[in-house]
């Protein structure tokens, strides 16, 4: 996608440490946690937390985009 700068945001304080920390503590995302190590010292990313009041306007776009209703 040509992305080479991204800032995120998440609401989960631990996953935010185990990006810090570059360890994953559920056995299971391994193959998640696999890629997306891979692919961060590709692009300059900054992950930091933020508190879930925060993630409101989020959460209501991406259950406008699961639910396919068009606001446009």
């Amino acid at each position: 996608m040509g992305i080479n700068r991204l800032e995120v945001e998440i609401d989960s304080l631990i996953i935010v440490n185990w990006l810090r920390r570059k360890v994953c503590g559920i056995w299971y995302l391994e193959d998640y946690w696999e890629e997306i190590q891979y692919m961060l010292p590709i692009i300059s990313c900054r992950i930091q937390h933020i508190y879930r009041e925060g993630t409101s306007v989020a959460d209501i776009l991406s259950k406008l985009g699961a639910s396919c209703v068009s606001h446009i």
